[in-house]
């Protein structure tokens, strides 16, 4: 999920489903990675 909470910071609008944003999300999935663990979002 992707917020911009400047706008939204209700969290209703996931700019992570909107094709301008599609080509930023695997870059943005690896720098959460990096920071967090691969392992990061499974339980």
């Amino acid at each position: 999920m992707l917020f911009d909470h400047s706008v939204d910071p209700l969290e209703l609008d996931n700019l992570a489903e909107k094709e301008a944003y599609k080509s930023i999300m695997p870059k943005l999935a690896r720098e959460l990675r990096q920071k967090w663990g691969a392992n990061f979002l499974k339980e």
